[in-house]
């Protein structure tokens, strides 16, 4: 896979091209490989052409035209001498090189393909989640609804990393658990965020099942959460009462200061939600 910004080899004044390219790099010089890199880049299309990727699919391309060894065939595969005489614009931006031979995201990928392979064989047991009970008529006859993709409803990424006690970390996808995804469809109103709205507009949340990132949840809805609105326009001292007075005694009194736990502040605001979404659905 030839990349679209070349770089002039001072070795025989040949144009190279980056064969690894990520369609996320631009103005990145194109380096020449050495044998030390060129072996190393081969043990890592071996183990990428095993697993699932655009990662495959430039192992495969540099197969195709003859740089790796293919499965039928049982010679060595070439050394760098041989690729590049057989290819003499051979390069790589060092960008799309580390991220081709990153042995964690090889390792990764390893464990992914692993969990999706075990969950085709052996069917895992049902996970118990909240669901709404508010279901219009036309839903019920309805068929099943469109599943989003599995990437953030916010940032349209899978992958996010976070900065947590001085470490980066990533920031996994959570999936709703309320009809409104919390103050997400509030939000998104308020803000008349069409690249979310046209999505979850008029839709279980749950059902679809909207997923994000805890981080962009916590930005996006931050304005509304600081406020204490709801979409209705109700105060929380109001609507909340019942639910945080059965809050107070059951958790506050009774885990925070008679069996002395110690909660994150996340965990007691799901506890809170979880409360008042059961005293909505019983009520």
């Amino acid at each position: 896979m030839a990349a679209p910004s070349p770089s002039l080899s001072t070795k025989n004044r040949v144009t190279l091209r980056c064969y690894l390219h990520n369609e996320s790099v631009t103005f990145e010089n194109v380096k020449e490989f050495t044998e030390k890199r060129w072996n190393r880049f081969k043990s890592c299309a071996e183990e990428w052409l095993q697993l699932a990727g655009i990662d495959r699919t430039i192992a495969e391309n540099l197969r195709s035209q003859g740089l790796l060894t293919s499965e039928s065939e049982a010679r060595p595969t070439l050394t760098y001498a041989e690729a590049s005489a057989k290819c003499p614009d051979l390069g790589f931006h060092e960008t799309c090189y580390r991220r081709f031979i990153d042995v964690k995201r090889i390792t990764a990928q390893k464990r992914k393909q692993h969990e999706s392979d075990q969950s085709l064989t052996v069917p895992s047991p049902k996970k118990l989640r909240l669901r709404s009970s508010r279901t219009s008529a036309t839903s019920a006859s309805s068929t099943r609804p469109v599943l989003l993709p599995h990437h953030c409803i916010i940032c349209h990424r899978v992958e996010r990393c976070i900065t947590q006690r001085g470490k980066r970390v990533k920031d996994r996808l959570c999936q709703a658990e309320t009809f409104d995804a919390g103050l997400l469809r509030h939000a998104a109103t308020q803000k008349k965020d069409e690249n979310v709205l046209m999505h979850i507009r008029d839709k279980d949340c749950v059902a679809i099942e909207v997923r994000f990132h805890r981080s962009c949840y916590r930005a996006y809805t931050r304005h509304h959460r600081e406020e204490g609105a709801k979409p209705d326009g109700s105060t929380p001292q109001g609507d909340h009462e019942k639910t945080y007075e059965a809050f107070c005694s059951s958790i506050v009194q009774q885990r925070l200061i008679d069996n002395q736990e110690i909660m994150r502040l996340t965990k007691l605001t799901n506890l809170f939600i979880k409360m008042k979404t059961h005293e909505e659905r019983t009520s």
